[in-house]
């Protein structure tokens, strides 16, 4: 069942008279003189981008009307993720709780590898070529600065900004290939190079940890000892260390992101037993005259959180009409086996613990990506 049909109000025309009104009208009236203003408000109210082009490919009128600049919040596709490398020419995606299968073939775009996503770029990250951020939407790219030393495994966490402006922050997560320690790399769009932050210990402390650029500050959790460490984003000074004491033994399989939900910080905690999602657990920074702590809330109201292999983001559900909030959508895979078993996309209720299978037409892990064509 596809969740856009939840509460759908949007009944058809039950009646003869109905119908032959509908198809007069249709006639009769020229739909290129509609009002701008009429047109504008329209367009605000197509939250799926392949509407909206369509939408403004009808004439020149309606497309005047309707600058990709200026739109409603759209939501998030999926992009067919091998594993976090596209190794093709051509890139298959599909809208959000739909079994219809785009593909999009991206110039030059043949054994990169293409991590990511991170809004609506990815991180092209071709061995001996630069670094750079792709949109596959436009095949627009941007050069970023060269890493001085050879990282592996490189993944975007944060595009703080969404219109490729100069001073848009980039966070990065990477492992150093010959030492094997984690890293976390920022730059900002027009900077000549990354500033390179070491994580303290070894492979296994932050295999499963959580990272996310917050008001200036980059937070980088431990789950195994509860540790959140804060680096200065400018700096990349350990700004102070505070220890979460609400949960530090863990008796089943967990995977942990940082998500911004709201204006707020959160760690959000999948558990998993016997291979099987159970349940999500949901924990706010809060702070209070510079004492900071994480506090464990139960639900996060009208918010969508969507969550993928590294990394997760929040929407609002009354920008999307049919949509549930205080919700998590998630993929759920076998662990330990390749990327390309049978995979679902599940949607968890915080309110009655249930979760739902969702319409998903891929069978490689899927990760989350916000169209943009400006």
């Amino acid at each position: 069942m596809n969740v856009l049909s939840e509460n759908c109000p949007y009944k058809a025309a039950s009646t003869r008279e109905s119908i032959i009104i509908l198809v007069v009208t249709m006639i009769v009236m020229d739909w290129a003189l509609l009002p701008h203003d009429l047109l504008y408000i329209i367009s605000t109210k197509l939250a799926d981008i392949s509407d909206f082009i369509r939408f403004r490919a009808v004439c020149k009128s309606w497309q005047s009307s309707a600058s990709p600049s200026d739109h409603a919040p759209r939501l998030p596709w999926i992009l067919n993720n091998h594993g976090g490398l596209f190794v093709l020419a051509n890139l298959k995606l599909c809208p959000s709780f739909s079994n219809k299968i785009y593909t999009i073939r991206v110039r030059h775009a043949y054994m990169m590898s293409l991590n990511g996503p991170s809004e609506c770029y990815l991180l092209n990250t071709n061995k001996g070529k630069p670094i750079s951020l792709l949109n596959p939407f436009t095949g627009n790219t941007i050069a970023l600065p060269p890493l001085t030393e050879e990282i592996r495994n490189l993944y975007p966490l944060n595009f703080v900004g969404n219109r490729l402006r100069s001073k848009d922050l980039l966070v990065v997560f990477g492992l150093k290939r010959h030492s094997f320690t984690f890293i976390l790399g920022v730059t900002r769009l027009g900077d000549a190079e990354w500033l390179v932050i070491p994580l303290p210990g070894n492979i296994g402390t932050w295999v499963r940890g959580s990272f996310m650029y917050y008001k200036g500050h980059l937070f980088a959790h431990e789950l195994s000892t509860g540790r959140t460490m804060v680096f200065d984003a400018t700096s990349g000074k350990i700004v102070f260390t505070m220890r979460d004491t609400n949960r530090l033994d863990y008796n089943c399989d967990v995977k942990e992101y940082m998500v911004e939900s709201d204006e707020k910080l959160l760690r959000i905690i999948k558990n998993i037993e016997n291979n099987q999602v159970e349940s999500f657990e949901i924990y706010q920074l809060d702070a209070l005259e510079n004492d900071y702590r994480w506090i464990q809330i139960w639900d996060i109201n009208e918010q969508m959180v969507f969550l993928d292999t590294h990394s997760g983001f929040s929407m609002r559900s009354s920008n999307f009409h049919g949509l549930r909030g205080n919700c998590i959508y998630f993929f759920h895979h076998e662990l330990g086996s390749s990327p390309l078993v049978s995979v679902q996309l599940c949607r968890y209720d915080l309110g009655n613990k249930e979760i739902r299978i969702l319409p998903y037409p891929f069978n490689a892990k899927g990760a989350w990506i916000i169209p943009c064509i400006h």
